[in-house]
């Protein structure tokens, strides 16, 4: 990838993310649902029934990052 870190990503066409390597599934299941734990925006205008949908890029990476701060916490210092 380049060094410029995008704030909107779109979901891979099928496969996995080449950011985070989640699945195209799994990033539909984070998106989905009353309170999901990742933003997106869904670009459409209202004659259309499909548009584009986009993924905030941050909002994915702080929700893996909460998994590196849980194990962390788990994981007791001798």
């Amino acid at each position: 990838m380049n060094d410029i870190t995008p704030i909107y990503i779109r979901p891979p066409r099928s496969g996995n993310c080449p950011y985070t390597g989640l699945s195209k599934s799994k990033i539909f299941q984070l998106i989905r649902g009353e309170n999901p734990p990742v933003k997106s925006i869904a670009m459409r205008e209202s004659a259309n029934a499909r548009g584009t949908r986009l993924i905030h890029f941050q909002s994915l990476l702080d929700y893996i990052a909460s998994f590196d701060l849980q194990n962390s916490k788990d994981i007791e210092v001798c």
